[in-house]
């Protein structure tokens, strides 16, 4: 057998620990990506907010019905 140096040794452990920590991130990002597609697929879309110039009808609106105090 031959003999590994220390130098090329840690060279392969940092290269293998690289490998594994790939690994371990795809794996990561194929769950989330699957929690994404089963929370949108299983939850109604929010609904559209009002747009700006009909809420501030409606606060005129409010502002007419209120009795004017002097």
């Amino acid at each position: 057998m031959g003999r590994v140096s220390k130098r090329n040794k840690q060279r392969k452990d940092a290269w293998n620990m690289s490998m594994e920590a790939q690994r371990i991130k795809k794996s990561m990002l194929s769950l989330t990506l699957q929690m994404l597609q089963y929370t949108s697929s299983h939850h109604p879309p929010p609904p559209p907010s009002p747009l700006p110039h009909l809420t501030q009808n409606k606060d005129k609106e409010m502002e007419k019905k209120r009795p004017y105090y002097s």
